[in-house]
């Protein structure tokens, strides 16, 4: 984010189709399973460092067809920018800085 205005950023812990099981090593999938896939929402917080010249950072939580699901802007101060992630349920955030 040092460089670019923009970036996807992509969170997951488990994430898969219904009914979708594994042999017993569960190295190899053994049923596909249906839709529609699960995930696993994460909590947590992330810290960007390093937005040179940036006074804000855009959060865009987008759904399972890439469509925003809300805006917030954050003030980045010294360069860096936290939020929060886990009140929405997705894997895909869309992240923007405004100079």
């Amino acid at each position: 984010m040092a460089q670019a205005e923009k970036m996807l950023l992509v969170i997951t812990a488990r994430a898969g189709r219904s009914g979708q099981t594994w042999n017993a090593a569960k190295q190899e999938m053994s049923g596909r399973g249906a839709q529609p896939t699960t995930i696993e929402v994460i909590h947590g917080e992330i810290a960007l460092r390093g937005l040179v010249r940036a006074r804000e950072l855009v959060i865009k939580p987008l759904d399972g067809a890439g469509n925003p699901m809300r805006r917030t802007a954050i003030q980045v101060e010294n360069g860096a920018g936290t939020f929060r992630m886990g009140r929405d349920a997705t894997v895909w955030y869309y992240l923007s800085v405004g100079r």
